[in-house]
């Protein structure tokens, strides 16, 4: 997922984007240039996985007017994030970016990633942890969704809390 020097206010809702970047390369998930006309972009309700061996970065966003908040991030190397950059662990990247403050940095538990089936196991810890983004983005991918043959819609606002990525959990 990528904003470069675009005229910004770009908002990116409700994604999953899974395993971007192979063993050994290096690759990035969310980049978003910085630069002084890329700014006022929203980062929000998305899941982020990286190869597990990837040298992978997750964040490349240093203009201080785009937002990044109630994101999964998982997988990648123990310094993922490059916040103006500079390379960080999870901690030292929420500190100096200020961002993410909501986010959860664990695996995703995915139903089965093997067959392509990223709707969120029962115990994920995206379940009930997105921000509420209102009536215009209440529909996600239902469970047992195909892309692009058998796409189901599913209402966010069912069950109460938000689910973080394109799914939505059953209530």
């Amino acid at each position: 997922m990528s904003v470069h020097n675009g005229p910004g206010g770009n908002r990116f809702y409700n994604n999953t984007c899974y395993n971007n970047g192979l063993a050994g390369a290096q690759g990035a998930g969310i980049y978003i240039d910085g630069g002084s006309a890329d700014t006022g972009n929203i980062f929000e309700n998305n899941i982020i996985t990286a190869g597990l061996n990837t040298t992978f970065t997750y964040v490349m966003a240093g203009a201080t007017s785009n937002t990044l908040d109630d994101n999964l991030y998982f997988g990648g190397t123990p310094t993922p994030f490059t916040w103006n950059g500079t390379v960080y662990n999870v901690a030292n990247y929420l500190g100096a970016s200020r961002q993410d403050a909501h986010s959860v940095f664990a695996d995703p538990l995915f139903a089965s990633p093997s067959t392509n089936d990223f709707s969120l196991s029962s115990n994920s810890p995206a379940i009930s942890a997105g921000a509420n983004l209102g009536y215009a983005y209440q529909l996600d991918l239902a469970p047992g969704s195909v892309w692009p043959f058998t796409v189901k819609t599913a209402n966010q606002t069912t069950s109460g809390a938000w689910d973080i990525g394109a799914y939505v959990s059953p209530p």
